[in-house]
């Protein structure tokens, strides 16, 4: 059994000191994976922008990174901007007063007029005038209004057929023909504020026109055919208006789709050897990283035809359904000079301000790359760089809102058509009066719908209802406030290897800090990360994806903490295997409660030994058969043992029939001189209990001698390295094993030591039994016999109080005296050896007195 418990213990010990080295490996495995993965997410993001992956890992991530820089920007406060911009709200107010939407071209045309009388730079529409107005000549009036005003007046348009992921990069130069074909030309003139650097592959010069004119015409053919089919007609001529436009728009659904047929199997307009022909000469063609739609929605040709500046008002929201980047440019071919189209913003941006814009691009691994976007002063000799715009891979800038609805200048379209020279404009939130003609001076407006009925609504990071039109006006305002905010620059090559280091760091430490030391760093390093990345966004509006840190320090703790329990709990299960049988269930549970009372490391303590020996033990051995001898062994120290864990000690060892037993450690106990006392008088009733027992079976009678002593003492884990022992050594410890011994010579039962005596004699009756120099000590000690708690010390008293006198007497040299007294105590208890052995030596003093410096004392010839 002791090998048993020095096996799980060293074991206990063993697994605590590699617990440390494995935490920290855990940790940094777990650093190294999380480091490994935020360098794959920097990599393929730009990847899940350009459809070329649609990896959910890295689309989750993004989900979750962008939640992060989303928190950032509500939480930190947004300085007003004062850019001479505003929004025209066609809201719930201006609804009651003009009626429902959509409004007369002619009204549009009255709410523009006032804005440019009253000297606004331009006005941007976030509408389309996609329909004829019937019975009225609104439409023309429009027309010649803005055919006079072009420099102040930007048409919007729009498209919902996104074919990012549809065509193959040479499809484009399809669908550059296609864009045109159904009316790109009037949408897209030249623009002068606006210029693409793309250098043109050969394949770009070549006559494509003449290449798709037969098959567009076919095209058309066919839908015509669907059509006069649908309506029962015989030709177009006989198609009323409406059906006519659902004709125009079956024909450029066709001309579109085929282009995602071109030079595929499933292209039947094209002859095989035309087909070869083209693909021999297209190798070279690379995608452009702008967003790509087809079927763009125009204003009616007499609207559309006034006007020289269009813009695409079009939103994308992230995956999530949340806008937060905001695409400058828009594109519907490869032709750069007129199939691009801008953003409102953008267009509103360098119309009103008199810039130009440089989108410049350069060839990439997989497709072309925006080199960078660039605005320039034109007016200005030489040229003035004025921005260099932060755009993604898509040429899309994140927006830097500012806040909720009625962040920025809005005011309800009835305001400029009211008789009165002052305006009601909302700013921060807070309704003002302002002087109309002042505020309206040199402002850039956009005109849009911000009533809840319209529906042009949408999710942003500081509101889910958010006017769509306010989305243009605040990129407008980052515009013209140039307070750009971007992703850092250089993460992918830098981020993996501060999350490498941060999260080694903080492994190291929590792998060797305590449980309250390592949860108090690991939100202190959370809070510090968060701090410290919000302030980075503050100072430089930059977003860092700190989310990989956080997601780093959360699960290398995780994991530390998850490994470290467990392996707590298997050293804590050691431990209890290992004291569950030499201590009670009791101490075992108080050990458990704290880490102070697991560092069992060697020290002195005042504790109390216990030694118990059977008498007689060699004889017994012989009078048994092996079978009995181990049975009657194991029932004796399973019963003398339980004796031990109720009083709360500790077993030490059990030397063959013998038991060695301490109080008062590992647990502390103010009490332990009395727990060992309680002990051997329980022990006292079991053996009785145990002498009965046997008889009935034929066994001989046990006996035993019990040693109690209490002193300093060394108490730990004793031995070599690999095997140890808790165990007690000492003087102390040597005086109980001697006084287990003494029992033999005095016909007692339980001796103990005068440090024990001096402990427990207000609890227990004790008698003193002599002053004796034992074998290997010079000092001599004087010795008590244990007799039971003086709570049942009636029936003993007067023996006790008789057996007291005779000593007294004896110690005093009254040997006469003392023999006569000791005689009377013999007469109170027969069984009394110790009287007897006084008796005898009062009888041997009486006849030869000892020297004149007799001090009572007696040598022990024996241990």
């Amino acid at each position: 059994m002791k090998v048993q418990y020095q096996s799980r213990y060293s074991l206990a010990i063993l697994a605590f000191m590699k617990s440390e080295k494995i935490s920290f490996l855990i940790g940094a495995f777990v650093t190294i994976l999380i480091s490994a993965l935020s360098a794959y997410y920097l990599n393929e993001k730009d990847k899940l922008d350009l459809y070329q992956t649609d990896s959910s890992v890295v689309r989750q991530l993004a989900n979750f990174n962008n939640r992060l820089n989303d928190l950032k920007m509500t939480t930190l406060s947004h300085p007003l901007p004062n850019s001479p911009v505003a929004l025209v709200a066609i809201d719930d107010a201006a609804i009651e007063e003009f009626g429902r939407w959509p409004w007369s071209r002619e009204t549009i045309r009255q709410i523009t007029e006032k804005a440019i009388e009253n000297q606004a730079k331009l006005m941007a529409y976030d509408i389309i005038f996609s329909e004829k107005e019937s019975y009225s000549d609104a439409d023309q009036k429009f027309a010649d209004f803005i055919s006079q005003n072009k420099e102040h007046i930007i048409l919007g348009t729009t498209s919902s057929d996104n074919i990012d992921q549809k065509l193959k990069p040479y499809q484009d130069i399809c669908a550059t023909e296609a864009f045109y074909r159904t009316g790109g030309r009037s949408l897209v003139q030249l623009n002068l504020s606006l210029s693409v650097i793309d250098p043109k592959p050969d394949w770009q010069t070549m006559d494509w026109k003449s290449v798709f004119h037969p098959i567009f015409n076919q095209a058309e053919k066919d839908a015509e055919n669907e059509a006069l089919i649908k309506y029962n007609k015989v030709s177009a001529d006989q198609l009323s208006d409406s059906q006519k436009n659902y004709l125009k728009v079956l024909q450029a659904r066709n001309i579109n789709n085929y282009c995602a047929r071109w030079l595929t199997p499933d292209d039947s307009l094209t002859d095989q050897t035309v087909k070869q022909n083209i693909l021999n000469q297209i190798q070279t063609v690379s995608a452009l990283p702008v967003q790509q739609y087809l079927g763009w929605t125009t204003n009616i040709p007499q609207i559309q035809s006034a006007a020289e500046l269009t813009a695409s008002f079009n939103t994308k929201l992230d995956p999530d359904g949340i806008i937060r980047n905001y695409p400058l440019l828009y594109r519907a071919g490869l032709q750069t000079e007129n199939t691009f189209i801008p953003s409102l913003a953008l267009q509103a941006y360098l119309t009103g301000m008199n810039y130009r814009a440089e989108l410049k691009f350069v060839d990439g691994e997989k497709s072309k790359r925006i080199e960078s976007f660039k605005i320039y002063d034109s007016f200005k000799e030489p040229e003035l760089l004025i921005a260099d715009i932060p755009v993604d891979a898509m040429a899309r800038m994140k927006i830097n809102y500012y806040g909720p609805q009625y962040t920025l200048p809005t005011f309800s379209a009835q305001e400029l058509l009211s008789s009165s020279d002052e305006m009601k404009v909302v700013i921060a939130g807070k309704l003002e009066n302002v002087k109309k003609a002042l505020f309206l001076k040199d402002r850039i407006l956009i005109m849009g719908a911000t009533a809840i009925g319209i529906n042009d609504l949408r999710n942003t990071p500081f509101q889910n209802a958010y006017p769509g039109p306010e989305i243009h006006v605040t990129a407008l305002t980052n515009l013209m406030e140039k307070n750009f905010v971007q992703n850092w620059a250089y993460e992918l090559q830098f981020l993996p290897w501060i999350i490498l280091i941060i999260g080694l760091i903080a492994s190291f430490i929590w792998s060797k800090a305590s449980a309250l030391t390592a949860v108090t760093s690991f939100f202190a390093s959370i809070i510090l990360t968060i701090a410290i990345d919000f302030l980075i966004y503050a100072k430089l509006h930059l977003f860092v994806a700190s989310v990989f840190i956080l997601i780093a320090l959360f699960f290398s703790f995780l994991c530390i903490l998850i490994y470290k329990y467990f392996s707590e709990e298997r050293k804590k299960l050691e431990i209890r295997k290992a004291f569950s049988k030499y201590v009670s269930p009791k101490v075992v549970d108080e050990l458990m409660k704290s880490e102070k009372n697991l560092e069992l490391g060697g020290k002195k303590e005042n504790l109390t030994a216990f030694f118990s020996d059977l008498r007689g033990f060699t004889t017994l051995s012989e009078k048994l058969d092996p079978q009995q001898l181990v049975f009657l062994l194991n029932k004796y120290l399973t019963i003398m043992t339980k004796e031990v864990f109720k009083a709360e000690g500790t077993i030490d060892k059990y030397m063959g029939d013998a038991i060695m037993a301490f109080f008062g450690a590992p647990l502390a106990q103010k009490d332990h001189a009395e727990n060992a006392c309680l002990c051997a008088l329980e022990s006292m009733k079991r053996l009785r209990e145990l002498q009965i027992e046997f008889e009935a079976k034929g066994y001989p009678k046990l006996d035993i001698g019990i040693g109690i002593n209490s002193g300093d003492m060394s108490v730990g884990n004793m031995g070599s390295e690999t095997i140890q022992n808790y165990t007690v050594m000492g003087d102390a410890v040597n005086l109980a094993s001697r006084l287990e011994s003494i029992n033999k010579e005095y016909g007692t039962h339980i001796i103990m030591g005068e440090e024990t005596y001096k402990k427990v004699n207000h609890r227990f009756l004790c008698r003193e039994v002599d002053l004796v120099r034992v074998k290997g000590k010079l000092q001599p000690v004087r010795i008590y016999e244990l007799i039971s708690e003086r709570s049942e010390a009636a029936v003993f008293q007067a023996w006790y109080d008789q057996y007291s006198l005779a000593y007294r007497a004896y110690q005093n040299r009254n040997f006469a005296e003392a023999l006569v007294e000791f005689k009377k105590a013999q007469v109170l208890a027969a069984t009394d050896t110790v009287s007897e052995i006084y008796i005898e030596r009062s009888e041997d003093y009486l006849q030869e007195p000892p020297s004149a410096d007799w001090d009572g004392v007696y040598t022990m010839k024996t241990k």
